[in-house]
Order: structure tokens, then C-alpha cells, then sequence
């Protein structure tokens, strides 16, 4: 396992939260809430981020061997963008990049 690419996105239904770092996400997150897996959660190359704790405190890890997600990604951050009426979420020409910067700044 590794370390996810920060900011990492946690889906919960039609809900969105992006932790910035990993002090960030324990200090925004439950352990409990961790654990329970109702988050979707990407990294920010579209790798699936597997949360947890260690110690009573929160971890999050890729592993390397999965395959990326990236259509799976962009269509939960369109799906995201559709519900705030943003234009990118119908812009075929909003990279993944793209896609990023304007949910970051929603959120």
C-alpha cells in the first residue's frame, strides 16, 4: 500500500468533501466514520483510497496493484459539478485537472 495524492475526495451519496492533507482529513473525519466505508473516496490521479485507522487514528492508503479509476472519477466530480449548475459538469473539454480546480473551489 501507499500513500494516496493529496487532495483526496470522499463521495458520500451526492455529498463531496476534498481533505488537502492527511492531518487535515484526520481532524475532518471520525474513526468511526473512517471505518464504516460509506465514503467513495479518490486520490487526485483517480486511484481508489481505501480509509482506515491505525491506532485510533485515521489512515489512508492506495494500493498500487488496483487499476485507476479515472472514468469513475470524473463522472462522480461531473455528477457533482450537474448538482451545483457549473458549467464544467458538461464541458467535454474539462480535464480531469480541470474538473479538480472547480470542485476544490465549491467545496
Amino acid at each position: 500500500m501507499t500513500q494516496p495524492a493529496f487532495p483526496i475526495f470522499l463521495f458520500d451519496g451526492f455529498d463531496l468533501s476534498v481533505a488537502s492533507t492527511l492531518k487535515q482529513l484526520q481532524a475532518d473525519l471520525e474513526p468511526v466514520d473512517a471505518q464504516s466505508g460509506v465514503f467513495d473516496t479518490y486520490d487526485s490521479e483517480g486511484r481508489r483510497v481505501s480509509l482506515g485507522t491505525v491506532k485510533g487514528r485515521i489512515s489512508a492508503e492506495v494500493d498500487p496493484t488496483q487499476p485507476v479509476a479515472v472514468r469513475d472519477f470524473e463522472e462522480r466530480l461531473r455528477k457533482f459539478l450537474k448538482g451545483k449548475r457549473h458549467p464544467a459538469a458538461a464541458d467535454q473539454s474539462c480535464d480531469l485537472p480541470c474538473l479538480i480546480k472547480n470542485c476544490v473551489r465549491l467545496v
